[in-house]
């Protein structure tokens, strides 16, 4: 794991925590678990990209639950998971970008089933609950 990798598992980890009541676990992460959801945000600044986040297992489920008691397809359940994103890609950027940069965030919304075409992912993060995995990619647009 290199430093933005830890940097995104970090701010997953303290984000699920503090507004869900989210534990990570330490067993291996539940790469296979069928994927429940997606989100993610854009932003724009120093650098353009996206985060985005899937839910697999029934971690979404977990989420909207503890955040609204909603299911993750219903509108409420899907603002639980928008939040998220939006909080974590809040606390991210600084630690990836510098403390000092300013980023604009976009409204959240469902992310592709496929990786983007190009070079990975900036960052990429796995964190396993007992309820399922969230996956984390932060994506960039090449600079020119």
């Amino acid at each position: 794991m290199n430093d933005r990798d830890d940097f995104l598992y970090r701010a997953a980890v303290e984000t699920l925590e503090s507004l869900c009541s989210m534990v990570p676990v330490l067993d291996s992460p539940r790469a296979a678990a069928p994927r429940e959801a997606a989100v993610g945000v854009a932003f724009e600044g120093p650098r353009r990209g996206r985060l985005d986040l899937a839910f697999h297992g029934k971690a979404a489920t977990d989420v909207a639950a503890r955040l609204t008691g909603e299911a993750p397809e219903s509108p409420d359940g899907q603002d639980a998971l928008a939040e998220v994103a939006n909080v974590i890609c809040g606390n991210v950027l600084p630690a990836l970008f510098g403390s000092e940069s300013l980023f604009r965030m976009g409204r959240a919304d469902p992310a592709p089933d496929r990786e983007r075409a190009g070079s990975g992912p900036l960052a990429f993060a796995r964190v396993p609950f007992p309820s399922g995995l969230v996956e984390l990619r932060v994506w960039v647009e090449e600079e020119h």
